[in-house]
């Protein structure tokens, strides 16, 4: 695609990485999702510089992606989960889709909705919508389940009812070829069809009408509902309709072949960013506004371009959806002023607009051309100016991920795991630098945190909560940590560290919010105190748990003062706070822990950089409260306000403590600071220490292989090892005859110790590994076990890696991965497995 861009006009690419939440992953479940595919549909197009309508036979197909959660949606006034409304669709649409998961559901709503243009879908639709009360009514009144039988009136009944429309349609059409129905001209055209049904209808699609007591008030409603589908039913449209009654978290795009040059995109509670380059021009869009940083694939040697040149982020907190469209030739005016007279379907009042750095009136070869709305029930158009106002540039030079990875023609990169922990030195440096230099972001940020932890010592009242940390898992353990570590060092005020959704548990009272029943503080207690701290920790910036937890907090507590730490400063986290790329001045308020995208699962050097980061912070609370107090801190001690247990040399022993760890990282690491490999006695050490360890998780994938090509060998040459030397050595050698009984006694023997080798032959083979390499020869013979002890943080840490890492591992040489505190429940909950 970005090599060769030439051969095809206008290129879409359509697509979404999954993780295997809602199912398991599987080629059915990978998206982008159809649920009825391509299918043949008669299709009418206005085209006012071409004569107005035409009719033509065409492929029609809706492709969709989603990412987030798509919980339930709303049918005939009662809410309908996920797997239900698929028993739903298959019966609507008469074909079955297998795909469990929740994002096909979504493809089959589109493929109902989407239906301007095409009198077949605008009747089913309206059927729908109009004809049916209840969802079991697809079910014939019984209970919906996949045994349940199917009462919707087949295709042939909507075909049959399409085809009156559609002769009442084209008689209006011959009349007037250029005609642009308003609503007055709808309703006549649906009151004309009402008046032919009845005489061109065979019996049995009356017989349907008469099933669902359809009375002339109904009838009316319906061909109404028809006729205003079939003009009004586009793709941006569909995608509003959708989200009226969807309940969850969406992140999609939606594309139909009727309209080839368009895609809708949306987002109602995951991030979706889009970045342009005008001059291309390309559009591209991610659920991470980090991967829009990259850089344009250029010829080997050649100086990396940045992909898109600016960038603008939908709302998602609010919900709104845009479509983007590639017009070719002339102006961009010209296809505006085009589009205004063209049928612009259900949100008519959403025009098309130019991005703000094109001149709408100079000639190019393409143009990208944008309409919008909110997702609101009563729909708000996105406006150029309001587009304007979001809209990014972009000057930083293009990012590159896992800098320490050597580039492709030096030869193959490192793992992704091994990269991040040979980067570990240099993100170090990093941090270390931002926080020494007095014009960085980083300690901006430190000195606002500081301030107003002072200002809440000075105001210190009640039990209110004043310093909230959330976030989740690694993020949330080292969180506790640092809020453990603040509190001994401000033992005046309440800190909080608990998981975001704990914090949306605390705050939400809508469906589906997760109560915290084992948390010791009740919703109605949860309270920060005015001017609290909420620092809200995230590597990515983007999990939304977190994300939405800290738009809340700041919600329900307007005089929080919200703080944000991340791997870099413009991410989706930094936005819920209030700072992004369009203000002109820094709050004060993010914090980066200069790793940068870390794609690999198992987390290494995102998780050190933040912890070093807590670390500087924690750091620079000390000294800027003891500024700001006026005290003295030569070797004095002042302990009795409670205000701060840390004098001046405790504060200098941590500062000192904290700055070996760059130096131990390279000797750790094998890698400097320059991310140059540098070789030392701890790295060869833990080098030595982890292949002795990896035998222990690579003896059962080597016994099994060669038990394997031993019993494969054996059995297909009939080469049993015994039984083979047995006949064909010793018995030669001797003067037995095969037909005495002493001959075939002796056989029977051998192949019974034949029998022996192929049961124990995978036992021997592991005491074989273990001899070999050194290690000890009657341990057990299962699956191993690695028993991470160490302080709370360390070991939830250390036991995440590893159960990552093993995941990543063949199946023969899968481990389980399991930790504790050494000074509290390890004893109780480990040792009583230790067993020879």
């Amino acid at each position: 695609f970005f090599a060769s861009p030439r051969s095809l006009p206008v290129v879409l690419l359509q697509g979404h990485s999954r993780f295997g939440t809602s199912s398991s992953p599987a080629v059915s479940e990978t998206h982008p999702h159809q649920w009825l595919g391509s299918q043949r549909e008669l299709v009418w197009r206005f085209d006012a510089g071409k004569g107005g309508w035409r009719r033509e036979e065409t492929t029609v197909c809706v492709t969709v992606t989603h990412n987030g959660d798509f919980d339930a949606f709303e049918l005939y006034g009662q809410t309908v989960s996920n797997a239900t409304l698929g028993l739903w669709l298959t019966r609507v649409l008469h074909h079955c889709n297998t795909a469990k998961g929740d994002s096909a559901k979504f493809a089959g709503l589109m493929d109902l909705m989407v239906c301007q243009g095409r009198w077949f879908s605008s009747v089913r639709y309206a059927f729908v919508r109009v004809c049916m009360l209840h969802i079991d009514q697809a079910s014939g009144w019984e209970p919906l389940t996949p045994q349940a039988p199917n009462s919707v009136p087949s295709n042939r009944f909507f075909a049959e009812v399409a085809g009156c429309f559609d002769a009442m349609w084209s008689k209006w059409v011959g009349q007037a070829p250029d005609i642009l129905p308003e609503v007055e001209d709808i309703e006549r055209l649906a009151t004309a069809v009402k008046g032919e049904l009845g005489g061109r209808l065979s019996q049995r699609a009356m017989a349907v009408f008469d099933e669902v007591d359809l009375t002339d008030e109904v009838l009316t409603a319906f061909c109404l509902e028809a006729c205003l589908c079939f003009f009004n039913q586009d793709l941006l449209t569909s995608i509003h309709s959708f989200f009226k009654h969807a309940e969850g978290t969406f992140g999609v795009s939606a594309t139909c072949t009727l309209w080839p040059h368009s895609i809708v995109l949306a987002a109602k509670g995951q991030p979706v960013s889009l970045a342009f380059d005008m001059e291309r021009p390309i559009a591209v869009w991610s659920s991470e506004p980090s991967a829009l940083t990259v850089s344009w694939p250029t010829a080997p040697g050649g100086r990396p371009k940045r992909l898109a040149t600016a960038r603008w982020d939908l709302n998602d907190a609010a919900g709104e959806a845009v479509e983007l469209r590639v017009f070719e030739g002339a102006s961009a005016q010209h296809h505006i002023e085009a589009a205004d007279k063209a049928l612009a379907g259900g949100l008519s009042s959403a025009r098309y607009f130019a991005t703000p750095d094109i001149k709408i009136a100079q000639e190019r070869k393409f143009h990208i051309l944008i309409r919008g709305s909110s997702l609101d029930h009563s729909p708000r158009p996105l406006s150029a100016a309001a587009f304007a106002a979001r809209w990014v540039r972009l000057r930083a030079p293009p990012f590159r991920t896992a800098r320490g990875a050597k580039p492709a023609a030096a030869g193959p990169s490192l793992d992704p795991v091994e990269a991040d922990i040979r980067d570990i030195p240099a993100i170090l440096s990093d941090i270390d630098s931002s926080w020494t230099d007095r014009a960085s972001l980083n300690l901006m940020s430190g000195q606002k945190f500081s301030g107003c932890l002072h200002r809440l010592l000075e105001q210190k009242q009640d039990d209110s909560i004043d310093v909230l940390v959330f976030g989740v898992e690694n993020s949330l353990w080292m969180g506790q940590q640092f809020a453990a570590d603040m509190k001994r060092i401000f033992p005046k005020l309440n800190f909080m560290a608990i998981s975001s959704n704990w914090v949306l548990g605390m705050l939400q009272r809508a469906q589906g919010n997760i109560e915290p029943k084992n948390f010791a503080i009740a919703p109605q207690k949860f309270r920060l105190a005015p001017g609290a701290i909420a620092l809200a920790l995230s590597h990515s910036g983007t999990t939304y748990p977190t994300v939405w937890a800290a738009r809340l907090v700041t919600r329900v507590f307007p005089g929080v003062h919200g703080f944000a730490m991340s791997a870099d400063f413009d991410t989706v986290l930094a936005n819920s706070i209030g700072q992004d790329l369009t203000m002109g001045s820094f709050t004060g308020a993010l914090f980066s822990t200069m790793a940068g995208v870390r794609p690999a699962e198992p987390a290494t050097a995102a998780s050190i950089a933040m912890h070093h980061t807590l670390t500087c912070l924690l750091l620079e609370c000390a000294r800027g409260v003891a500024k700001r107090s006026g005290r003295s801190w030569r070797f004095e001690r002042k302990r009795d306000d409670g205000d701060c247990e840390l004098d001046a040399d405790e504060v200098k022993d941590l500062e000192r403590l904290a700055a070996t760890l760059l130096p131990a990282s390279e000797r750790i690491c094998g890698a400097t600071q320059c991310r140059q490999t540098r070789g030392s006695d701890t790295y060869r050490e833990l080098q030595r220490i982890g292949d002795y360890v990896s035998t222990h998780l690579t003896e059962g994938w080597y016994s099994t292989f060669w038990m394997c090509f031993y019993v494969y060998v054996s059995v297909t040459f009939h080469l049993p090892i015994f039984s083979a030397f047995w006949s064909r050595y010793v018995a030669e050698k001797t003067a037995l005859d095969e037909d005495e009984v002493t001959f075939q006694l002796v056989g029977y023997i051998v192949a019974h110790i034949d029998a022996h080798l192929y049961v124990f032959l995978a036992v021997l083979l592991m005491l074989l590994h273990r001899l070999v390499r050194g290690r000890r020869l009657w341990t057990r013979f299962i699956a191993r076990t690695l028993v991470v002890v160490d302080s709370t943080v360390n070991y939830k840490l250390l036991r995440a890696y590893g159960s990552k890492l093993g995941a990543l591992a063949f199946p023969f040489t899968a481990f389980k991965v399991a930790g504790q505190n050494g000074e509290d429940h390890f004893v109780h909950e480990m040792t009583h497995l230790a067993q020879s």
